[in-house]
């Protein structure tokens, strides 16, 4: 099976024009035509048709296009982490995280402490996205570690669960890297700065500004539980940029992870009446990583 093949089916895909192709190629486009029918001898089907104009898939096709891409994109990564093992001796370290996450965990203290040691040894990339997203892409090899949120108290601080995948049942280890206290965010003019005890009742006088992520919702659903009060957001926000500056521009408070806080000029916590939800940053690989060790040391340079 041929990598050059493979990527001339995801090219297919994308182009639906043989000399398209070709160009991408940087080839010729009887070479292109050549290729394509010795992948139609070599799968013994016919996987393309030409319909106005443009190169379709056949049904055979689109099973093989299918895999042709996640082929192609397991050799473009393979590629990638070879090229910065052969430059700079340090293996790629890919991290997928939900925004709320990065802009958590690294902000300019773990950016002075953490990050010197890991990019002694590492060259990272960090990816933000959905948490069900980044948890696929890391069954797939795309990811090494994908940090996510939890709500609650953990009562185990690593724990290994099953997780679906391409029909198969496949072991993920989790680890707790840190829990946080959720706490109000607010302007540092705002009236609630001026209460001496505030309640929860002084809480829901003011517009609220929801965060996207789950786990954060979770959190607070439980502590709203806990002190008898059912908040109505005004609006949900899905990255962290939005909600401080939604919140600097006077549109309502939110309830964030405590250190956000700290890297915003003008912009004060306040602890949340009764206990604080707890919220923890959990790290999640895959069993079948292919180095266990490099996960293992790249988890303990992370915690703060």
């Amino acid at each position: 099976m041929s990598i050059l093949r493979m990527r001339i089916i995801v090219l297919i895909g994308k182009l639906k024009k043989v000399t398209a192709v070709a160009e991408s190629l940087n080839m010729k486009q009887p070479t292109v035509s050549f290729h394509m029918k010795k992948l139609e001898e070599e799968w013994g089907a016919k996987l393309f048709e030409l319909k106005t104009g443009k190169v379709m898939f056949t049904e055979a096709g689109r099973l093989l296009h299918h895999y042709a891409r996640q082929i192609v994109s397991s050799a473009d990564e393979a590629e990638r982490r070879m090229q910065e093992l052969n430059s700079t001796s340090r293996n790629r370290l890919v991290i997928g995280c939900p925004d709320v996450i990065s802009q958590t965990l690294f902000d300019r203290h773990w950016f002075g402490g953490a990050t010197a040691d890991l990019t002694q040894q590492f060259a990272i990339a960090v990816q933000t996205g959905e948490t069900e997203y980044l948890m696929e892409r890391m069954l797939a090899g795309e990811i090494d570690l994908v940090l996510s949120g939890k709500a609650g108290h953990m009562e185990d601080q690593a724990y290994t669960e099953e997780m679906e995948y391409r029909g198969k049942l496949l072991a993920v280890h989790s680890e707790q890297l840190v829990q946080l206290p959720l706490s109000l965010l607010l302007p540092a003019a705002h009236p609630l700065m001026g209460v001496e005890s505030v309640k929860p009742s002084d809480i829901a006088h003011y517009p609220l500004i929801a965060f996207g992520e789950p786990s954060i919702q979770a959190a607070i659903a439980a502590w709203e539980a806990d002190v008898q009060l059912s908040l109505r957001p005004v609006m949900e926000l899905d990255q962290t940029s939005l909600v401080i500056k939604a919140i600097m521009e006077g549109m309502g408070l939110a309830i964030v992870p405590e250190r956000i806080a700290a890297q915003e000029s003008g912009l004060v916590t306040l602890p949340l009446p009764g206990e604080a939800p707890p919220w923890n940053i959990v790290a999640s690989w895959a069993h079948h990583h292919w180095n266990p060790p490099l996960v293992r040391k790249a988890i303990d340079l992370l915690k703060p």
